[in-house]
């Protein structure tokens, strides 16, 4: 176990560099802080919250989560979908009751999606197994609202919540965003 938490940032990183592969212009990732806690949270406590998480059935690895506060969530869709614009409103609000229906909340779980596979791809590679992650899921929220939902995700495990926390930055607009993983304690 003690290995795999000193691997988690170096792939977190790697998760996030393909995030910016996908973005596909001059976008840099800078990681802020590395910490470890022991339950699922959201460093934020200010304003709505974008999350994509995908779940794991490993007996260790059990959920992957990339966050982003909803102004950063919005940036985040003008490099994805450059030619649509996404409303002024807040993203659940827009989007009505189901934002994972929205072009908005496709193009950001397809964006999860590739950053979590490439994390399983890194994992699987060093421990030389197969692992078969869940569909991406969405939360839209405020950030005890969303802090819940990872909480029940995890409900009745104890372990590592191992988050990154940095921004994604172009030469005139900067993301913050995080990424952690929750280690299950065997």
């Amino acid at each position: 176990m003690k290995i795999y938490e000193e691997w988690i940032p170096f792939w977190l990183h790697q998760s996030v560099g393909a995030l910016v592969r996908l973005i596909g212009r001059p976008v840099e990732w800078h990681a802020e802080a590395v910490r470890r806690l022991s339950m699922p949270t959201v460093p934020s406590d200010a304003g709505d919250q974008v999350l994509v998480y995908v779940r794991a059935e490993d007996p260790w690895c059990r959920l992957w989560v990339v966050g982003w506060p909803d102004p950063a969530a919005r940036q985040l869709l003008r490099w994805l979908l450059p030619t649509q614009s996404p409303s002024p409103e807040p993203l659940r609000l827009a989007d009505g009751p189901s934002p994972e229906s929205s072009v908005y909340g496709s193009a950001l779980l397809e964006a999860g999606n590739v950053m979590a596979g490439t994390f399983f791809t890194a994992i699987a590679g060093y421990t030389n197994r197969v692992l078969v992650p869940a569909p991406p899921g969405l939360i839209v929220g405020d950030a005890a609202t969303c802090r819940t939902r990872l909480q029940d995700l995890t409900a009745a495990e104890t372990g590592t919540w191992v988050l990154v926390e940095g921004r994604l930055a172009s030469a005139d607009q900067a993301c913050p965003q995080w990424v952690g993983v929750f280690l299950r304690e065997d």
